[in-house]
């Protein structure tokens, strides 16, 4: 259903901006993509890319190139860089976007395998944390009530895509997709005791008491759910207190549910809708070498509250948790019923993307919210990369697998802390826009992507 030659950009402003701006604001949502290979050999770097960080800051890791037919590009950058005095492993900060082209996510998935280490962003939900053994009995109870709800979200998920709720841990760890090495390694409670997983029947219950003796209420359909078990701190059934056993149930499930596909957040439902993929949905992260560097979501959580009750929504529209989630998916949704329109979104993506440090910048009272976005989470990653080079001699080589939004911060503190310098980029496609496949005029274009600049350059002005 093209729209008429007479389009303007914008009369599509409310969609494209709600689209890109849920994009842009999205606290995991700068994530995803990677660019080529650490090269064995890295090219000679240039003079400009020796004194980036030294004089002018560090160089953008996005941009878009527009070829002779008008055909656009996302391209992303991967930086290799190396200690001044040759010592420790080669560091590759590999820029992520959260959406983009399949054969991209393909050819990132295989490069950054390659690498000794992986340390990529994904903020850890609450029950992944490693159990302390040095807390206390009531503390071990709690983590493990934690872990229990995560695994019984895990069970949830699973179930929509099956069919049916796995019946023990090793079936559910099967089930589990790119979250199999976290059901493994989570397979145990505070104690070190293993978990117990079985599905259980839920009885039938009446909606409601029937109005007389003569009408017989309606039966719900028989219901399933998965059950997680642990015995607590004295590891057997029963007890009291820390000592009691903790059970928790997943969502239960009508026995006659077929399978469906998850309904996905904030970011999967833009790629439907852009035709694109999700980054989550297209990359392996369970392989060993493969660490999760990243913040857990209850401490995300609460210093996000404490930047602002903007900064809290966002979490919660992210995690699909809030009114204004349902409703931007909604909105998001019409985006996929014109070919036309789902291109136009991500010609002014593209442009967003490319200047998000400026649209960022231009924005008032981000400050507290950009301190825990970017840089709390870029600590916890150089915590993690000192920690290989102090312990790990024999890592040669570290991708650092990240939103671009958070490398240049984390090329300063490299450059500056831990005495790195750049070697040299190298760039990679990963999202391309035809504009003329959907019917959209140069000219239309050219408006679109004047538009998106302008806008940049007025919210500027008014910092």
């Amino acid at each position: 259903m093209p729209l008429p030659s007479t389009f303007h950009p914008r009369s599509l402003r409310f969609l494209v901006r709600l689209a890109c701006g849920v994009f842009m604001g999205s606290v995991v949502a700068v994530a995803g993509a990677q660019v080529q290979a650490p090269p064995v050999e890295p090219a000679p770097p240039s003079e400009s890319a020796k004194s980036a960080s030294a004089e002018k800051g560090p160089a953008k890791y996005l941009r878009v190139v527009e070829d002779k037919d008008g055909v656009l590009t996302l391209e992303l950058a991967t930086r290799a860089f190396r200690r001044a005095d040759g010592t420790g492993p080669t560091v590759h900060l590999v820029s992520a976007v959260h959406i983009g082209d399949k054969s991209f996510y393909e050819e990132r998935q295989a490069e950054l395998d390659r690498c000794d280490v992986v340390l990529f962003e994904g903020v850890k939900a609450a029950g992944m944390l490693e159990i302390d053994a040095a807390l206390d009995d009531a503390a071990k109870a709690e983590a493990t009530r934690k872990r229990l709800a995560f695994m019984a979200t895990l069970a949830l998920s699973a179930r929509q895509r099956s069919g049916a709720f796995a019946k023990d841990l090793a079936g559910l760890a099967a089930d589990a997709g790119r979250f199999r090495r976290v059901v493994e390694q989570l397979g145990s409670d505070g104690w070190r005791r293993p978990l117990t997983l079985s599905v259980v029947e839920v009885p039938e219950t009446l909606p409601s008491p029937p109005p007389s003796p003569e009408v017989k209420a309606e039966r719900r359909p028989a219901r399933q759910c998965a059950r997680f078990v642990s015995l607590g701190s004295d590891g057997k059934p029963g007890g009291e207190g820390h000592a009691a056993d903790i059970v928790i149930d997943s969502e239960p499930v009508s026995v006659e549910a077929a399978a469906r596909g998850a309904e996905g957040n904030i970011q999967s439902k833009l790629a439907k809708a852009l035709g694109v993929r999700f980054q989550l949905d297209e990359m392996d992260s369970s392989k060993p070498q493969w660490r999760n560097s990243d913040i857990d979501v209850d401490t995300l959580r609460e210093l996000l509250e404490k930047a602002g009750p903007n900064a809290g929504m966002l979490l919660r529209l992210l995690e699909g948790r809030s009114f204004e989630a349902r409703i931007a998916g909604m909105l998001i949704s019409l985006i996929g019923v014109s070919q036309t329109l789902s291109t136009a979104v991500k010609v002014v993506l593209l442009d967003q993307l490319a200047n998000a440090d400026e649209m960022m910048a231009s924005v008032e009272g981000l400050e507290a919210m950009e301190q825990v976005i970017i840089e709390d989470r870029n600590r916890i990653v150089l915590e993690d990369l000192k920690r290989i080079m102090e312990h790990e001699p024999n890592v040669k080589t570290v991708a650092i697998f990240y939103g671009a939004g958070h490398m240049a911060s984390m090329e300063r503190c490299m450059v500056n802390e831990f005495g790195f310098r750049p070697e040299g980029d190298t760039w990679t496609a990963a999202m391309r826009v035809d504009p003329r496949a959907a019917g959209l005029t140069k000219s239309q274009v050219q408006s679109m992507r004047e538009w998106m600049t302008r806008s940049i350059r007025q919210q500027s002005k008014r910092r």
